[in-house]
């Protein structure tokens, strides 16, 4: 899937969409081993955290919100970059009926 690359000040999904910011993938395993960038961009973390919602997630999704940490599918949603991000930082719009499989709170001020 090609991924789509933007130059925005700000997006908003539309509909039940959620713009979603997919967690960093692991440079190095538990053991210490170093993963090569290669594995690193094919193997992508199929978690992240809502970065944007669409105007209709709200009423049928009350506990997606801003920052709420969800997991969806390895080859579902469309991929995006923004061109003023970093290069390292992965979007991937997903509509929250079809693609979430899952969701959690999590205290941010614990995962930096």
């Amino acid at each position: 899937m090609k991924t789509v690359t933007m130059t925005v000040d700000r997006f908003v999904p539309m509909g039940t969409n959620v713009l979603i910011e997919r967690c960093a993938a692991p440079k190095e395993t538990e053991g210490g081993l170093e993963i090569p960038d290669s594995v690193r961009e094919n193997e992508k973390p199929c978690v992240g955290e809502i970065v944007a919602i669409g105007p209709d997630v709200l009423s049928k999704h009350p506990y997606l919100k801003l920052g709420v940490l969800v997991w969806f599918p390895a080859f579902s949603g469309a991929p995006m970059k923004f061109a003023k991000q970093p290069h390292e930082t992965d979007y991937i719009i997903l509509d929250s009926d079809e693609d979430l499989v899952g969701w959690s709170e999590y205290d941010t001020a614990q995962s930096s």
